[in-house]
């Protein structure tokens, strides 16, 4: 595909979803979706939602919408210990 579709393309989608456009743009988000902190930690979308149900993904609640904050995966990550691991 040549570069001036691709521009086209984009035009296009922020002419007709300026919303989403926006929001795509955004890097510097509180909270992730459950799918988007199962793809950071390396976990499919059923195996994040799994985690989520166990109390291993730590998440908020807003209305029927589940939040990972992104400090909070970051420290639970750092404070998880692998499995196997002797400290001495």
């Amino acid at each position: 595909m040549s570069s001036l579709k691709v521009i086209d393309r984009l035009q296009y989608s922020v002419q007709n979803n300026p919303r989403e456009h926006e929001l795509s743009k955004k890097k510097d988000k509180l909270t992730l979706t459950v799918e988007e902190a199962g793809r950071k930690v390396g976990l499919g979308r059923s195996a994040a939602y799994g985690a989520v149900r166990r109390g291993e993904i730590p998440v908020v609640r807003i209305g029927r919408k589940l939040f990972v904050p992104e400090k909070a995966l970051e420290m639970w990550l750092a404070e998880a210990r692998p499995k196997g691991v002797v400290e001495g």
